[in-house]
């Protein structure tokens, strides 16, 4: 197994800090054999900046790939079967965290992330069985083939999903008399969709799934789209004037969650 690592903070003047991290590894699961690989590739990038006292803004950038094999020996000749996946992602965000003098606004702040990602699956199996080749895409009685009682198969799987999440959110406490409460309130809005192609048969009179199921294409599908907003109050009361006992207290609140808000179909 090959393993690296590098990591670097920086500082930039006197508000700003800059860290650097990478990771590297390469191997197999046994050395003995000649039946699996993988390999890992990590790094990330992480600023700070502080503005001022109680002024904080954060940004990170990610990026990761995965790759595994597996299969037979290369120096068995019967069978010649294997797998493989690859993944690449990269994922950004960025934070800020406030403290305001105001009254309704003491502690407040923000996320933005996006993140996006490339999965692929490969695989070649020997499949065995006896059933009626399936590939009609309308309702209807229509002839088919048989398939082979055994046979080789490839295909696999390219799914590109992508998320998008919004997120401003304020912290405020109000002192009234005996009553103390801290509010939370706050808006979330978040897509998440995928625009790969989905499933696939390099040969779809020899499909990799016995059967030969079809699969409803990533990209066919909507963005799912949802919008949050909530308020909550944890309160507390002496029920004594100048001591913290017997006490009351307790946490209340509202949430509401909207599906697909700009679609007839929408829900709440």
């Amino acid at each position: 197994i090959t393993q690296a690592n590098l990591s670097k903070g920086l500082k930039l003047g006197a508000k700003q800090i800059l860290n650097l991290s990478s990771d590297f590894a390469d191997g197999k699961s046994d050395p003995r054999y000649h039946t699996d690989t993988y390999r890992r590739i990590a790094f990330s990038a992480a600023h700070t900046w502080n503005i001022k006292p109680g002024r904080v803004v954060t940004t990170r950038l990610r990026y990761g790939y995965v790759h595994d094999w597996s299969g037979s020996d290369p120096d068995d000749p019967v069978q010649d079967v294997w797998a493989q996946t690859a993944e690449h992602s990269i994922s950004l965000s960025n934070a800020g965290r406030f403290t305001g003098s105001s009254l309704l606004a003491r502690n407040f702040g923000y996320d933005i992330s996006l993140s996006l990602k490339e999965s692929r699956s490969d695989s070649r199996k020997l499949l065995t069985g006896n059933t009626a080749l399936v590939n009609s895409t309308e309702e209807g009685t229509f002839v088919t083939e048989m398939l082979p009682l055994q046979y080789y198969a490839e295909g696999g799987s390219l799914s590109r999903p992508l998320n998008l999440f919004l997120k401003a959110f304020d912290k405020f406490t109000l002192q009234t008399g005996r009553l103390s409460s801290n509010f939370n309130l706050g808006a979330e809005y978040r897509i998440d969709g995928n625009t790969g192609p989905g499933y696939r048969n390099c040969d779809p009179s020899l499909p990799l799934t016995m059967g030969g199921e079809r699969y409803r294409r990533y990209d066919e599908l909507p963005f799912l789209h949802q919008a949050v907003g909530y308020i909550e109050d944890s309160f507390r009361l002496p029920l004594s004037k100048g001591s913290d006992y017997p006490l009351l207290s307790g946490q209340i609140g509202l949430r509401t969650t909207l599906l697909q808000p700009h679609r007839e179909e929408r829900m709440a």
